[in-house]
């Protein structure tokens, strides 16, 4: 079964349509894993293109957060000649953390790693290697 992210819109009784504010909310994409349906509820077809744009930038998100995820079971740490510990996966070049111990190195890397990736996917830089075939190529 393909997990359902809901997003809605909600208008306050006490204003008049026309001057209605969005406040939207987006439901909980923790646990969604593998490809999601998409289901928009909205009150007037004007406040549509916001919702999708929230709904792609949450999804995004998601497959970046997996896309990090991924590649920390590739990840290797090692200690360079000064003593400090550097955490990298092969490939990923520019994505690595420091510490100065191994557990740092280590904590520090999944934030890291999704940095770079998101980085890499707002611009379009079309160079994101495929991990364990997720490719971020497309987005």
């Amino acid at each position: 079964m393909t997990p359902a992210i809901s997003l809605s819109t909600t208008n306050r009784s006490d204003v008049p349509d026309a001057e209605q504010p969005t406040r939207t909310s987006l439901s909980s994409l923790n646990g969604i894993t593998g490809p999601a349906k998409l289901t928009l509820v909205h009150s007037t077809e004007t406040k549509e293109p916001l919702a999708r744009r929230q709904v792609a930038k949450a999804y995004t998100e998601k497959l970046v957060e997996d896309y990090a995820a991924a590649a920390m079971r590739h990840a290797r740490l090692y200690r360079v000649p000064d003593g400090t510990w550097v955490g990298e996966v092969v490939g990923l070049d520019g994505a690595w953390s420091e510490g100065e111990t191994e557990v740092e190195a280590s904590a520090l890397l999944p934030d890291i790693l999704f940095d770079w990736t998101m980085f890499k996917v707002i611009n379009h830089d079309g160079d994101i290697p495929v991990v364990d075939g997720i490719d971020l190529n497309v987005l």
